[in-house]
């Protein structure tokens, strides 16, 4: 940036972006507008909620400094958010989280107009659908239960384990087999009843 425009950049006071939701107003639920002042927050929105006497809740503030002392606004957040897909019905509405404003602002104060953090959900890899016995279910360790190849006896987990390294993530038919001939030698090396289903794992 040259040395004047870093300079009309640079402003005089509290630039911050705000996020507030609309309480009472069944069109809105769901929806958080972002924006941004120069004044504070709670002046801003009064401002704008008052006419209509409607009812708001501020549930984010922050500033809108860069480490270098250039300010932003909330078009460079809104264009993060939009390039995340998150829905947009109109303006500075957007349907999103607080934490996924925050991390909008983020990514602009590191100059990038894409999400910093992954927070989307993705499915499970075949083999952990697998080993968490069909359910799909997993959470951290520190967090509870974490169905994973320790949950078979120790005696096969090393050979599970090379079976799961050559085989190809996709294959969920070659996974499969490759579990049940697991289970079939744990039955034969004398499991209890002679068998296991998935709810055994």
């Amino acid at each position: 940036m040259a040395t004047t425009e870093l300079l009309q950049a640079r402003v005089e006071g509290q630039p911050s972006i705000y996020a507030y939701e609309l309480l009472e107003v069944p069109s809105h639920r769901g929806l958080l507008k972002v924006g941004y002042t120069v004044r504070t927050a709670e002046e801003r929105v009064a401002e704008q909620c008052r006419t209509a006497h409607l009812k708001y809740k501020i549930v984010l503030v922050r500033s809108a400094m860069k480490a270098d002392g250039t300010s932003f606004d909330d078009h460079a957040v809104h264009r993060v958010l939009r390039g995340a897909g998150f829905y947009n019905p109109e303006g500075e509405w957007f349907r999103c989280s607080v934490r996924d404003v925050e991390r909008a602002i983020k990514a602009v104060k590191a100059g990038s107009e894409t999400m910093l953090e992954r927070t989307e959900t993705f499915a499970m890899r075949p083999e952990r659908v697998l080993l968490s016995g069909g359910t799909g279910c997993w959470t951290d360790r520190k967090g509870g239960v974490a169905p994973t190849d320790s949950a078979l006896p120790l005696e096969r987990q090393d050979a599970f384990r090379q079976d799961l390294h050559h085989l190809s993530v996709g294959a969920a038919h070659g996974l499969e087999a490759a579990l049940g001939a697991h289970l079939q030698a744990g039955g034969e090396d004398g499991m209890e009843g002679g068998s296991a289903d998935a709810s055994g794992l």
